[in-house]
């Protein structure tokens, strides 16, 4: 890797640092920055885009996390004990007709096993989404465990319209 590289990776990584302290810090709505902007070094650059976001080292808390993320899925309609943490980032997907957007992340249960999520949502046409689980991690280490051992079908079917309240709705109207 080029020392470029090398050093855009690490301003990259002091970004990413600040944004998942700054959610850890805060009272779970807001986030805390004071606490979170000790932790960076003097020497990086904190402002302002054009659209009022906050920057560290020209990176904003998009490219870390989607609005609306990290929240917590609880499914009440069938069993309201076991939680889930959903974070990722969301795109625009490719030139698929309709336009739509792409969710990639993590989908936590409260034992620290996770895995992979992904979901394509087109606001023009509700009934084309694609939503996969896969790469189920338990204590570290990729399992050969079937998904629906982590989380049920009908959890599924919950967690993809919520997903969709709440993290997409606001990519789709704005």
């Amino acid at each position: 890797m080029s020392k470029a590289n090398t050093a855009y990776e690490k301003r990259r990584e002091v970004a990413k640092k600040f944004f998942d302290s700054a959610e850890t810090r805060g009272d779970g709505d807001t986030p805390s920055i004071r606490g979170a902007l000790d932790k960076v070094p003097k020497t990086a650059s904190v402002g302002l885009s054009s659209k009022g976001e906050l920057l560290i080292n020209y990176h904003s808390r998009e490219e870390f996390h989607a609005h609306g993320c990290p929240y917590e899925f609880r499914n009440y309609k069938y069993d309201e004990s076991k939680s889930y943490t959903v974070d990722g980032c969301v795109g625009q997907g490719d030139d698929n007709i309709p336009p739509g957007w792409y969710f990639e992340g993590t989908l936590t249960d409260e034992n620290g096993g996770k895995c992979k999520i992904s979901q394509y949502f087109s606001p023009k046409n509700k009934k084309m989404r694609e939503f996969t689980l896969t790469n189920f991690i338990r204590n570290g280490v990729t399992t050969k465990e079937n998904v629906f051992d982590f989380i049920t079908a009908e959890d599924q079917e919950e967690l993809k319209q919520q997903m969709i309240e709440e993290v997409f709705c606001h990519y789709t109207y704005n």
